[in-house]
């Protein structure tokens, strides 16, 4: 009995060992990788939740591809490529793009195939997506899909043990410790309009910054430019909320 026992104990260990031998070196490899080459991973973003916040002093304005509430007393100037409604005194504006912003940022593209690498690690297409499935943040395969991926990505979202969730952390956190961002970011959703959200407070001149890139749901890959700088973060949130596209 002790033998049939002794026997059956050297049997686990050498499967142990073989699925060790197959299963951990591409793991140590990939963790080792991210270690070296990601670091500390960019700013975690948020869902915006601000929707409610409205402000009846705003003053509505338009252009071709927008209408926007801007604060009251604001002096309009038409430039190159923006359309600025700033105070008097210059500290506070709305600055609208004219132009769309048409450069696809496409981090998935369902006509890629064969192989990709990354840190020297070679890994299939299909492995990838897989691993963006895992991640929960959707498929990036549009610009606001693809920051949306960006802004959400977290570092308890590496996983050691799922391979292919791994990947898509060391792919994904890769590309989002490339941008610069700010004190807090946000994404924006709404039935008809889309967007991403920087928010930075200018501590020297008390003013809050934003940099918005909105988004029509029916082509996440176009966006329109909206800069804001006011001395009232709700305020701000109310003038985003008011952004309708046409």
């Amino acid at each position: 009995m002790k033998k049939k026992g002794l026997i059956v104990a050297i049997v686990v260990v050498l499967i142990l060992g073989v699925l060790a031998a197959v299963f951990l070196p591409k793991r140590i490899k990939l963790y080792n990788a991210v270690k070296e080459n990601i670091g500390v991973l960019g700013p975690e973003g948020k869902m915006f939740a601000n929707y409610d916040v409205i402000d009846d002093t705003l003053i509505r304005v338009e252009n071709e591809n927008m209408s926007i509430s801007i604060p009251g007393g604001c002096i309009y100037e038409d430039r190159e490529i923006i359309e600025i409604y700033q105070t008097p005194d210059g500290s506070q504006s709305v600055s609208v793009g004219k132009s769309v912003n048409d450069v696809e940022v496409s981090f998935f593209n369902p006509d890629y195939e064969g192989e990709a690498e990354i840190f020297g690690i070679k890994y299939d297409w299909e492995e990838l997506k897989k691993g963006l499935e895992k991640l929960g943040y959707g498929i990036p395969d549009s610009t606001y899909d693809t920051f949306k991926c960006l802004y959400l990505l977290k570092e308890s979202d590496y996983s050691f043990w799922d391979y292919e969730k791994g990947l898509a952390y060391a792919n994904a956190a890769y590309v989002k410790n490339q941008i610069p961002w700010m004190g807090a970011n946000y994404l924006y959703e709404r039935d008809d309009m889309y967007a991403t959200i920087m928010e930075r407070h200018l501590e020297d001149e008390d003013l809050y910054y934003y940099l918005v890139d909105v988004y029509n749901p029916k082509n996440l890959n176009q966006s329109y430019n909206v800069i804001i700088r006011v001395k009232d973060r709700q305020q701000a949130y109310a003038i985003i909320n008011s952004i309708e596209l046409k």
